[in-house]
């Protein structure tokens, strides 16, 4: 078969993939490499490529996991932005979900815990888990659970006393910058002005 590969001239790493002259479908090359040699036998087209985008797909997916730990929904979004079939995405994160090598409750807790000791509170949790593909309905229980009222007063106290230690919070200014800041964070705005207030009357 007749294999032409094209860049895009208008979005960056997006290949154009054509078979006999005609256009295929467009490739990515994180996934397929910048200069991908491909070949085809006469047959089935569809499961030919299915094939090596699979393998190809898989190969980028264990990098990265081999550099840090990723949850299935990262992985998922990163295939797809990199023009990943549906198809293939499933197939490949669900290997790696059998072997063992995705745990997404795991890496659900250990972020939740990184986020905490980073001192930001459960709504600026929320948001990065949201950005990052995750379901609320998969997190929410978690969070719920995990960053507790005393957790948050905990959080927004040790940051008044490093963070925040030379400010005067008997000063509006500063008190309503200090404020905005700690709910920026996340942490809830009631919670936020008790642990302000109690630590005004100090």
């Amino acid at each position: 078969m007749k294999i032409e590969i094209l860049p895009d001239e208008q979005r960056k790493g997006v290949l154009h993939l054509s078979v006999e002259d005609g256009f295929y479908r467009e490739i990515h090359t994180a996934i397929f490499g910048k200069r991908p040699k491909l070949a085809f036998q006469e047959g089935d087209l569809s499961e030919q490529f299915s094939e090596v985008e699979y393998k190809r797909a898989r190969f980028f997916v264990l990098k990265r996991l081999s550099q840090r730990n990723y949850s299935s929904f990262e992985l998922c979004s990163q295939l797809k932005e990199r023009l990943v079939s549906s198809g293939t995405i499933n197939r490949v994160v669900e290997e790696c979900r059998q072997l063992g090598y995705i745990d997404d409750d795991a890496w659900l807790e250990d972020f939740v815990r990184r986020q905490k000791l980073g001192k930001n509170g459960p709504k600026m949790i929320a948001s990065k888990l949201y950005q990052k593909g995750v379901p609320q309905s998969f997190y929410e229980p978690v969070l719920r659970d995990s960053v507790s009222h005393e957790d948050q007063k905990e959080g927004i106290q040790r940051i008044l006393q490093t963070r925040f230690r030379s400010k005067d919070l008997s000063d509006f200014n500063e008190r309503q910058k200090v404020f905005g800041a700690l709910v920026r964070k996340g942490y809830d705005f009631e919670i936020v002005k008790e642990i302000v207030d109690l630590s005004l009357s100090e």
